[in-house]
């Protein structure tokens, strides 16, 4: 029996798949007992032409009657698979001597309790750095980690690696039934990552193993599917991933303002910086539920808050008709019941005469959590926050006040009562009359 069976599924890119596989048999160590499994998915470029006269004897080809997609394929071929370790490959990469050995190395070392070993991954494109592991960014998005620690060790542990090229244990492949069924050419590794970290082994990236790649050349781009695999993988692992975003955010808050500042519209307060905890708990929940909306209304079609305009009462604010708009001393407030989250809180108005643009500055306090000030450059404001941090089915507070940014002295202007006259405000998208 081989020691390593490689499962390559095709669909499509001849010419890319007879490089890889040139590449890839002038790669592997001369001892190396190994078979290599191409599984066509029903191609219709010549590729099934070219299989027919392959002839290697470690090369088996197995030939999808319909296109099954990137996880039936694999799954169907691990069970045929010989050897005791299994490396899945795509057909788009490139590979060069030295590849395999030091994801091996860490797989079968005991202390670390490897579960899945992947590699670094540079796109053949442009030779930058494509994949050094997968991460969620403060957002909650997986992304691709492309920094790497020349200096450091010979393999770093991640959340999760790409199924481009991984080397695990067959036995705990099958142990799983293989890749998730469920999702279509995407989200199927990171959720056998997760699958794998639930039952206590690891997930590490070779950082001595290099490859090129062509970077997702079979699979195209389908934004649709992309996301439809994204909720599956939030639907069955909200709770570690809801860990991970609070681990993030950790990192996030411990590096300072400047870092976490670009995942907010604004800053935090004070107060709430105080307990970083809560920060990251609140930030790493907030993240979730935004996608979990984005979700429901681009792939369900539902839009949630579409009342938001009912569902708000506004303070300190008086109307006045001879400007047909609404005054305030120096601050108002408006609380919002009954959200979720939203995407957006905008003031809108303009300058009153007499006052002149550049000189005053808006500020909008979300639940004393969130603030944001804006300059008031032009005389027709249009000044809001984006993603604000909402308390979820309870009632929200944003206070707006109007700072004075000049160096005039009159006490008046400085206290910027009736500089602004609001006319409206908009939640969500949604206009809310006053």
């Amino acid at each position: 029996m081989p020691d390593i069976s490689f499962i390559i599924p095709l669909f499509n890119h001849l010419k890319e798949t007879r490089a890889m596989l040139h590449s890839l048999l002038g790669s592997l160590p001369k001892d190396l007992d190994y078979e290599i499994l191409l599984v066509d998915d029903f191609s219709t470029d010549g590729t099934r032409d070219w299989l027919a006269t392959l002839k290697h004897s470690r090369v088996r080809v197995i030939l999808n009657a319909v296109n099954l997609g990137y996880a039936k394929s694999n799954n169907l071929a691990a069970q045929q698979a010989h050897g005791s370790l299994i490396g899945l490959l795509n057909n788009d990469l490139l590979f060069e001597s030295g590849w395999l050995e030091p994801m091996r190395m860490i797989l079968e070392h005991p202390a670390l309790r490897a579960g899945i070993v992947g590699n670094v991954q540079y796109r053949v494109a442009d030779g930058g750095l494509d994949h050094a592991g997968i991460d969620l960014n403060c957002k909650g998005r997986f992304e691709h980690i492309q920094t790497l620690d020349e200096g450091g060790s010979n393999y770093q542990r991640v959340l999760a690696v790409t199924g481009a090229c991984l080397l695990m244990h067959k036995a705990d492949f099958l142990r799983f039934s293989g890749f998730g069924e469920g999702y279509f050419n995407g989200g199927e590794d990171v959720d056998l990552c997760f699958k794998m970290r639930e039952a206590g082994k690891r997930i590490y990236v070779a950082t001595a193993s290099r490859i090129r790649h062509h970077v997702s050349l079979s699979r195209g781009d389908n934004t649709l599917q992309n996301e439809r695999n994204s909720r599956r993988l939030f639907t069955l692992w909200r709770d570690q991933i809801k860990q991970a975003l609070v681990n993030q955010w950790l990192n996030a808050l411990r590096k300072g303002e400047d870092t976490y500042r670009q995942w907010i519209d604004g800053e935090f307060t004070e107060s709430f910086l105080r307990t970083p905890q809560t920060v990251a708990w609140m930030m790493a929940e907030t993240m979730i539920v935004r996608q979990e909306r984005y979700w429901s209304k681009h792939l369900d079609d539902m839009q949630s808050d579409s009342n938001v305009p009912f569902k708000y009462s506004v303070s300190g604010l008086r109307f006045e008709a001879e400007s047909q708009a609404h005054r305030f001393k120096k601050s108002f407030c408006v609380v919002i019941e009954g959200l979720n989250c939203i995407d957006n809180f905008f003031v809108c108005g303009r300058i009153a005469n007499g006052y002149s643009p550049g000189e005053w500055g808006l500020s909008i306090s979300v639940n004393g959590l969130q603030r944001k000030t804006m300059s008031l450059d032009n005389r027709h404001v249009n000044a809001g926050i984006a993603d604000p941090v909402i308390l979820p089915n309870i009632a929200n507070k944003f206070e707006i006040e109007v700072e004075y940014l000049g160096r005039m002295n009159n006490s008046v202007r400085e206290s910027g009562q009736d500089v602004l006259l609001v006319s409206h405000l908009v939640v969500d998208g949604c206009l809310a009359s006053l």
